[in-house]
Formats: structure tokens, C-alpha cells, sequence
């Protein structure tokens, strides 16, 4: 399992230094956590996004236990997470997941499916 410091020493690896990296990390979760506590959903382009919805509060196994104020059509915010096509391919594949926008459709799919076979007819 990865956590911060993990993500920091990583992100030392790439040449930062490590109190950069640790601030660079903090601040990041920082922010996205703030904008997720403003109602705001967060996209990142060929990595995913996180979004709010409302889910029904569940009483559980022991109703009795419940509270008598909420009624079965409350709700109450949550965070879901859904990974962009690029990063379930790579996370599926065990392929290095690399950002390259130059990077086109057809390339992209030679790249995690390997290459696109042509067949032509021969007489």
C-alpha cells in the first residue's frame, strides 16, 4: 500500500527534493480534499475522476439502533472514484502508464493491445 511518504520518496526518485516532493504531495491532497469539500468534482485528464453523489443513508442490520430523525429519503454525500480507460488498460496490462499526448489513438492501442494486425487479400 502506498501512502504519502511513499508518494514522496517516488516522487524524490524523479530528482525533486525530498521536502519538495513531501510539500508537493501535502499540498496536493490538500487541495483536491478542499475542492471535493466545495461540491466540486475533480477530472484529470488520462488518470480519471473523482466525484460527489448522494447515497441513501442504510440502517444496516439492527434498525432498532437507527436514529428516529432520518427518514429512508435522506442522503449524504459521497466520493467515487473512476479511472480513465488509459489507466485501466495500463493497471490491467502491467504496462507502464506513461502520459504522451502525441501519442495517438491507433498508437495508444498498438501500445496496450498490441499491434493492430491488417489482413490483405493476396491473389
Amino acid at each position: 500500500m502506498m501512502t504519502r511518504l511513499g508518494l514522496a520518496r517516488r516522487l524524490a526518485k524523479k530528482g525533486y527534493r525530498y521536502k519538495d516532493a513531501e510539500k508537493i504531495v501535502n499540498d496536493m491532497i490538500q487541495t483536491m480534499a478542499d475542492i471535493l469539500a466545495e461540491g466540486e468534482d475533480i477530472h484529470i485528464q488520462n488518470f480519471g475522476r473523482f466525484e460527489i453523489y448522494n447515497r441513501k443513508i442504510g440502517h444496516g442490520d439492527r434498525p432498532k439502533w437507527a436514529s428516529t430523525d432520518l427518514t429512508p429519503d435522506d442522503t449524504f454525500k459521497s466520493i467515487k472514484f473512476v479511472p480513465h480507460n488509459t489507466l485501466r488498460m495500463t493497471v490491467g496490462a502491467g504496462v507502464p502508464f506513461v502520459i504522451d499526448k502525441r501519442m495517438g489513438k491507433r498508437k495508444r492501442r498498438e501500445r496496450y493491445r498490441g499491434p493492430v494486425e491488417t489482413t490483405v487479400d493476396e491473389e
